[in-house]
C-alpha cells in the first residue's frame, strides 16, 4: 500500500498473530488504523522480493537448540 509505514506493513504478517504494544499515543494510533490496510498482489510480490536476512545454514554447535514439542 503507498504510504504505509514498513511498522504498518509488518502488522499485516500472513499466517501470523501480531500483538502490538505501545504507550505512546501516535504508535498506538497507527496500530489500530493498520487493521485498514490492504495489499493488492503486486505489493505482496514485491514484498516478498525483499531481502530479510533469513538464516539459510545453522552449523551444528551455533544455532540454539530449541526446546521440541511434546
Amino acid at each position: 500500500m503507498r504510504g504505509a509505514g514498513f511498522r504498518n506493513l509488518a502488522l499485516m504478517g500472513e499466517g501470523y498473530s501480531v500483538i502490538p504494544s505501545s504507550t505512546k499515543r501516535k504508535n498506538l494510533e497507527s496500530n489500530l488504523k493498520a487493521q485498514n490496510l490492504q495489499l493488492d498482489a503486486e505489493d505482496k510480490k514485491a514484498i516478498a522480493a525483499l531481502d530479510c536476512n533469513d538464516r539459510l545454514v545453522s552449523p551444528e554447535g551455533l544455532a540454539p537448540e530449541w526446546i521440541k514439542p511434546l
